[in-house]
């Protein structure tokens, strides 16, 4: 079983619980700004950070590390142009990760008012919605979000 911790120095410490003590496995220094969002997957050994440098990561344990892909909160769907709130913010940053219950897609809330889904294994965006400030805090609470479209 492995714990993940993010911090204000934005690394991220991984730990594993194997034989009672906790032990550290590794640091990720992949994020540039504290790592404030956490949340690992329902049913394997992934799991996803948000930062407030603007991207998020999804991490996965293949052959004994810790290998991601880029979620940077820049991205938009190709074709799509969103007005409004987005224009205004100069900085992106996320502000709360999760995933749905199949752990099929991450969600991301950035400080824009979106909502930005991305495919788990791809890391490429499917959808962008623009939610009210009591939306977006309403995905903390929920450990298995689900979306439906």
């Amino acid at each position: 079983m492995f714990l993940a911790t993010g911090s204000t120095d934005h690394i991220i410490r991984v730990y594993f619980f194997g034989s009672g003590q906790p032990e550290k496995i590794s640091e990720l220094e992949f994020h540039t700004d504290k790592v404030d969002s956490i949340q690992f997957s329902n049913t394997s050994n992934r799991f996803v950070s948000g930062s407030r440098d603007g991207t998020a990561r999804i991490w996965m344990f293949k052959r004994r590390e810790w290998k991601s892909i880029l979620l940077d909160m820049a991205t938009r769907p190709s074709g799509q142009t969103l007005q409004g709130v987005e224009d205004k913010i100069t900085k992106l940053k996320v502000t709360m990760v999760a995933w749905d219950r199949h752990d099929n897609s991450v969600i991301t809330a950035v400080n824009n008012m979106t909502l930005k889904v991305w495919n788990s294994f791809t890391g490429q965006l499917t959808h962008v919605l623009l939610v009210m400030k009591q939306q977006e805090e309403s995905l903390s609470g929920n450990s298995s979000v689900f979306i439906q479209y």
